[in-house]
């Protein structure tokens, strides 16, 4: 009897040890294959999401009195005032936006500043941006519809994802442009939070199954033990024990 205990509780172990890592290893893949999914989804969303913080802002800005900054000391009129409290505004939308900026090809084809909301590192009227990307190119040169770029890039300021906006005047032309920036980090934290919930939700859903485990280890040994109990009673040649 000793001897089929010993049996039922190592034969139960192993059991419980075989489901409890196929479990794990089952569950840890559907996570990590759930969360690439989820994070896809989530990186799409924020493309759209600041798109349309772009789309918006550009419609925001009065486009007859942005069209008029055309010099360095034109930052100091009420015109200017004005587009910058109103890119304030924009970025006042979410705790997400980096930075929310207008900018327009100069008549050499450089890439410059018109106004900036950010107030303690301006980019100033006039100032050439050298890092400007394919996309932020062909912002430049026009646009028919609001755009964001594929990936996050990298220059002087950090790494963020940007989305940019035409700004035309009345008459249908094109004055400049609207950039709205998400930083790298705010989407990172994003993903992290996105990754602790579903990874606290597995080691909730796991801790609720290791009961589950150890009875469905039971009920499986249980007959199990029966059988080899009864082939051990044919073995001494006793005949009188009931087939389990």
């Amino acid at each position: 009897r000793t001897t089929g205990k010993r049996m039922n509780m190592k034969i139960r172990t192993k059991l419980v040890l075989i489901v409890f890592l196929l479990w794990i290893f089952g569950s840890a893949l559907l996570v990590l294959l759930s969360y690439n999914t989820a994070r896809e989804q989530q990186i799409e969303s924020i493309r759209t999401r600041v798109r349309d913080y772009a789309a918006l802002g550009a419609m925001s800005v009065p486009a007859e009195d942005h069209a008029r900054l055309l010099a360095p000391e034109d930052e100091e009129g009420e015109a200017y005032a004005w587009i910058a409290e109103t890119l304030r505004g924009i970025k006042a939308n979410s705790s997400d936006i980096e930075f929310v900026y207008t900018f327009r090809r100069s008549d050499d084809g450089s890439i410059v500043f018109v106004v900036d909301a950010d107030e303690e590192d301006k980019s100033h009227l006039g100032e050439v941006y050298d890092d400007a990307t394919p996309l932020m190119e062909q912002a430049a040169r026009g646009l028919s519809a609001p755009a964001v770029e594929e990936d996050f890039y990298e220059d002087q300021w950090g790494t963020f994802l940007s989305a940019y906006a035409p700004i035309r005047t009345p008459d249908g032309k094109l004055d400049a442009v609207l950039g709205v920036d998400i930083s790298a980090g705010s989407v990172q934290a994003m993903s992290t939070t996105l990754l602790w919930h579903m990874a606290l939700c597995f080691a909730a859903i796991t801790a609720a199954m290791i009961p589950g485990i150890f009875l469905f280890a039971r009920n499986m040994v249980r007959p199990i033990t029966g059988c080899v109990e009864f082939t051990n009673h044919l073995a001494q040649g006793d005949f009188s024990q009931d087939v389990p």
